[in-house]
């Protein structure tokens, strides 16, 4: 996990305090080592979960071997290994085995380009002597967290809402606003985007973009990446090539120093990630590796027999979450809500939460995870219909095998499918329609008086 504090001074003494304070409120991100380094108006400070070179190789923040640059970065490269073998002939020499010098070579190398070349998860922050400046980024998908506020005459940046708090520079105020665009939208995933959070003069620096701060505080925030430049081919997914990139992500997220797990359900999802991942052991003869698998199991939405399908196959370690747990669960409510800082809309992060510490009492440290594949590929059953939606819209023929196909498989006649897909048109060209999520989420705040609960007590 990993997790980083960054202060920039305009004017006055750089609070070394203050950074130490914020650094210490998110120790839990980094149990193994600690770092800070203050150089001139600038503080970075570090914590680390070493998951590739272990050694004290990999220590944060690090610097550059003439001393121009400093970084810290949390999070994982996982190209690292053909970054550093194009790195290596172009000249660069390397001290360590991980990640973390291989980015700070690579923007050495290449500057903002660097980041179009990174695959992984991170937030990071390098500061350059040269001219005093700070260059901060996010990674393509915003997994990394990474906040900034400007407070008493500095610029603080963070992987943690409440490392700011704990720092003692920030006195704001929470951010009712952003609290009741939640309530009226209903659910945190459905925001819009934005860069907001839940205290006021608070603000995330936006997924695929870099910001370029410089020594006398200026900011310019610019992106790297743009997901609408990959388009979907209109005649329909081509499985090998799927099948091609799939495995590709799953073996680059393999690397580690330490034991990598895995969060199984009865989903497509995890369901695809373990077979993979015993796949891979086995092709590699690793004899000796052991695959953990993390579940939680419910009477209610009862995927045993799925679950029971895949560790048969793939002879994984099963480790599991029963109902029985509930009370603990739920007893876990206020270290949940602790940790995440930020808004969330279900009860499913305390399940999450419950099975993560599993996988620490097991001695994993990694855990590959699943999300999205059910969704996107239609492995629930009323997303079949979006999914057949979604390859006439793109202009691929009206395949009426393919509506036999999946009329059949969800229990229906291919006349009600179709209907389903003419209110899909519908609803799709409402939503293209500008503004009109805002107006619907104004309309069920008027609706549901949310407003009123927008007490200051509250």
């Amino acid at each position: 996990m990993c997790g980083f504090v960054a202060v920039l001074t305009r004017e006055g003494a750089v609070p070394t305090e203050a950074v130490a304070r914020a650094a210490a409120a998110i120790a839990h991100r980094g149990p193994d080592d600690s770092g800070i380094e203050t150089r001139d108006r600038v503080c970075l400070a570090f914590r680390r979960l070493a998951i590739l070179d272990l050694s004290p190789s990999g220590h944060q923040p690090m610097l550059s071997p003439d001393g121009r640059y400093a970084m810290v970065f949390n999070g994982e490269i996982y190209n690292y290994v053909e970054l550093r073998d194009e790195l290596r002939a172009l000249g660069h020499p390397f001290r360590s085995s991980g990640d973390s010098e291989v980015l700070l070579r690579a923007y050495m190398q290449w500057g903002t380009d660097a980041l179009r070349r990174l695959r992984g998860m991170f937030a990071l922050c390098i500061h350059d002597r040269a001219d005093g400046s700070l260059l901060l980024a996010r990674d393509r998908f915003g997994i990394k967290p990474l906040y900034r506020c400007e407070a008493g005459g500095h610029l603080l940046f963070a992987s943690e809402l409440k490392a700011i708090r704990a720092s003692g520079l920030w006195h704001g105020d929470l951010n009712h606003r952003h609290f009741a665009t939640l309530l009226a939208y209903g659910r945190s995933d459905m925001l819009p985007e934005g860069e907001e959070t839940p205290l006021a003069g608070v603000r995330q620096v936006p997924a695929a973009h870099y910001l370029h701060v410089s020594r006398d505080g200026r900011m310019r925030t610019a992106p790297y990446w743009d997901p609408a430049a990959f388009r979907r081919d209109p005649a329909g997914g081509d499985v090998a090539r799927f099948r091609e990139v799939f495995d590709g992500a799953v073996r680059l997220h393999l690397r580690a120093d330490v034991p990598v797990g895995v969060m199984l359900s009865g989903g497509m999802d995890s369901t695809a990630i373990t077979c993979t991942m015993a796949g891979m052991v086995r092709e590699a003869g690793a004899d000796d590796f052991a695959l953990h698998a993390f579940s939680y199991r419910t009477e209610r939405f009862d995927e045993e027999e799925q679950i029971a399908d895949t560790l048969r196959q793939t002879g994984a370690i099963a480790h599991v979450l029963g109902d029985e747990d509930a009370t603990a669960i739920w007893s876990r409510l206020e270290r949940v809500i602790w940790h995440h800082d930020e808004l969330v809309h279900s009860p499913t992060v305390l399940v999450g939460y419950q099975l993560y510490g599993l996988a620490a009492e097991a001695g994993i440290r990694v855990v590959l995870n699943g999300q999205g594949a059910d969704e996107s590929l239609g492995g629930y059953w009323p997303l079949v219909e979006h999914a057949l939606y979604d390859r006439f819209r793109d202009g691929a023929p009206e395949l009426d095998h393919e509506l036999e196909l999946a009329a059949a498989f969800i229990n229906t006649s291919t006349e009600r499918l179709r209907a389903r897909i003419r209110i899909l048109r519908r609803t799709d060209w409402l939503r293209r329609v500008p503004g009109y999520a805002r107006i619907s989420a104004e309309r069920r705040l008027r609706q549901t008086g949310a407003a009123d609960i927008l007490t200051p007590e509250f």
